[in-house]
């Protein structure tokens, strides 16, 4: 079942393509399971999800996948080596399809970005 979209995410669906509206649903439904206290808004046109003020991860879309990134992406470790990107603090993951294993190795590293987020200062 999904769990009801804040406003600010609906809209922002409504403007992606239509082949990825789904796999960003899960992935906004999954960062908001794993950390229930994360807020959303919209920052450079993608949603930004933070805690108590501290941005740690976005959504967006490409052409042939979808990003489920990290602001503090260099602080943390990439245990399944899945994170992708050489900024001096951005990472992210490309995504084209989720399926058990795939989710677990994202839960854990949307762990690994909260657990580094108190490291994080922007």
């Amino acid at each position: 079942m999904t769990d009801q979209l804040p406003e600010v995410v609906q809209g922002w669906l409504e403007k992606v393509r239509p082949e990825h509206r789904d796999l960003l649903t899960e992935l906004h439904n999954l960062l908001v399971r794993v950390e229930p206290d994360f807020s959303v808004a919209l920052k450079w046109g993608n949603p930004a999800y933070s805690v108590g003020g501290q941005m740690l991860s976005y959504l967006a879309d490409q052409s042939d996948y979808v990003h489920l990134g990290f602001y503090n992406g260099a602080q943390f470790e990439d245990r399944h080596g899945i994170v992708d990107g050489t900024g001096k603090r951005l990472r992210h993951v490309k995504v084209r399809a989720l399926d058990d294993e795939f989710e677990q190795k994202l839960v854990e590293t949307i762990e690994a970005s909260l657990a580094a987020g108190s490291e994080y200062s922007s």
